[in-house]
């Protein structure tokens, strides 16, 4: 795991998504947002829903914690790994909505299934970091398993406006790739050795 790696991609997705967030109004949400009973019309929204946001209350979370986590995973693995993890988390937090829906017929929004995927990876490559969760610095560890719980016991309480089962589906992508990850670099660590 390279210590070398400049955090770009964070700052450049904070960015993009920042800008849609502008011209959201303008735009055709009913194409790009996640329904669940229309993703088999619609299976782009997967994808296109992790980069729109509701309104302020709802981006801003979402882009500080993508700011303080990102910029820690990424400088370790590097973009192409940053990039891969939180695209397919997304996927992976629009699967998770899907599955945990109330209500075929309710949209969601957000990149919070990426960070989650970030956070998962995080915690698995990374477990001592010490990170900032909202304005708190932790240790990795902690603020992941802490994250990751409440949005477990989220998915059991009574229902809200928060997407839990986005929120758990990028989880449990980030946790599988980080310990991909943490395999792959240690396998090539061995073979630099010999």
């Amino acid at each position: 795991m390279s210590q070398q790696n400049r955090p770009i991609l964070t700052l450049v997705l904070i960015a993009i998504m920042t800008g849609i967030f502008f011209i959201e109004p303008f735009l055709p949400l009913q194409d790009l947002a996640l329904i669940p009973a229309t993703v088999e019309q619609t299976p782009w929204t997967m994808l296109t829903s992790v980069f729109l946001h509701w309104n302020l209350q709802h981006i801003f979370p979402n882009m500080l914690a993508l700011f303080f986590f990102g910029i820690a995973l990424e400088s370790r693995i590097g973009w192409k790994n940053f990039l891969l993890i939180f695209l397919v988390s997304g996927i992976f937090g629009s699967v998770g909505f899907i599955l945990t829906a109330p209500n075929p017929t309710t949209a969601a929004l957000g990149a919070s299934g990426a960070v989650y995927g970030i956070i998962g990876t995080l915690l698995i490559i990374a477990p001592f970091a010490m990170v900032w969760a909202g304005f708190i610095p932790l240790p990795m560890f902690i603020a992941g398993i802490l994250y990751g719980a409440t949005e477990i016991l989220g998915l059991f309480g009574p229902q809200t406006d928060i997407a839990r089962g986005a929120h758990v589906g990028g989880l449990f992508f980030g946790i599988a790739y980080g310990f991909y990850l943490r395999w792959k670099f240690s396998r090539e660590n061995v073979l630099l050795v010999k």
